[in-house]
């Protein structure tokens, strides 16, 4: 009898391994979202893909969902993510601020990839999430929260670069790029051909 009780404890131990593993492989490394109507935008000055002011937005606004895909930075990327754009992170994510990908240039394709950077940290436990996007009026607008890690916290001591890589799908005119603390992030500098 108590042979029995230890092979089905077993059993189950490793029944919950194998759940575990199956869920591990098969999950999707990108999340699809459509998200639903956010009542408050964040209110900072828009700004367009060069960095200047876009036209400030009228009292009737058009509020459309927004379909993307977000990949966080665990240093593997999808395949379906352009070479050229997985090429060109390594070069970007040091600094804070975001990039645009121009799907011309990087993807030969339709969407538009958006990577977004806290920029370099020296520990561990930095963490960078997407907290909105929505688009009104041609104006896409996204927030992200900047996570730090707990003081008590014991965290590895290495240089370490929280980002988010979107691929969106829409044209937008404009770009407002910001974090939970209402800070606008600036666009990084373009890559050095």
């Amino acid at each position: 009898m108590k042979k029995m009780i230890t092979l089905l404890a077993i059993l189950s131990v490793l029944a919950v391994l194998a759940v575990l593993a199956v869920l591990a492989i098969l999950a999707p490394a990108t999340l699809l979202r459509t998200p639903g109507d956010h009542n408050n935008p964040p209110a900072n000055p828009e700004i367009n893909q060069k960095g200047g002011k876009a036209p400030p937005i009228e009292a009737s606004t058009e509020r459309i969902p927004v379909e993307y895909e977000i990949w966080k930075n665990s240093g593997v990327f999808s395949s379906e993510i352009p070479q050229k754009v997985q090429e060109n992170i390594s070069k970007l994510q040091a600094a804070k601020g975001y990039y645009l990908f121009n799907p011309q240039t990087f993807s030969g394709g339709r969407d538009l990839f958006v990577l977004i950077s806290s920029g370099e940290k020296h520990t561990g436990g930095y963490l960078l999430e997407l907290n909105n996007i929505t688009a009104i009026n041609g104006t896409l607008k996204i927030e992200v929260e900047e996570k730090e890690p707990p003081q008590e916290k014991a965290v590895i001591q290495v240089l370490t670069y929280p980002i988010l890589l979107l691929k969106i799908k829409g044209d937008f005119d404009h770009f407002d790029i910001a974090n939970t603390l209402g800070e606008t992030l600036q666009p990084i500098h373009p890559l050095p051909h």
